[in-house]
């Protein structure tokens, strides 16, 4: 895999990282944000087409700490990728991907969802 298929490559590895978001996505008002580390292990599957973001929150500042998981997978004929997201805070459930690609070294992905009984557009920059 080439080009595109490249974009995250950076990312593999063990990383501990620091995470930060807003307390109440679900209340349009809300601008109170919250900080947590964390550690993450990411690497390739699929020959390359797809990669593997394990994180894991000992201690959350909104509730239990939780483990996540981000799949990213490359479509070539469309060159974009599609960015899963899965955690333990909502067992079995796969978000629906954010799909979008980088120009010019900014990646912009984007989906419609709903959250809280509202229907939402969100954005992965």
């Amino acid at each position: 895999m080439t080009g595109g298929a490249r974009d995250f490559d950076f990312l593999f590895g063990r990383w501990s990282v620091h995470n930060r978001k807003l307390r109440d996505v679900t209340d349009p008002a809300c601008e109170e944000w919250v900080e947590f580390d964390a550690s993450s292990e990411v690497f390739p599957v699929l020959h390359g087409a797809g990669h593997i973001d394990r994180m894991d929150v000992p201690q959350a500042p909104d509730g239990p700490g939780f483990e996540g998981l981000t799949l990213r997978l490359f479509d070539p004929s469309l060159e974009s990728w599609s960015i899963f997201w899965s955690s333990t805070r909502a067992p079995g459930r796969l978000d629906p991907p954010v799909v979008g690609r980088f120009t010019d070294g900014h990646g912009v992905f984007e989906c419609d969802d709903v959250v809280a009984g509202r229907p939402v557009r969100l954005r992965f920059i």
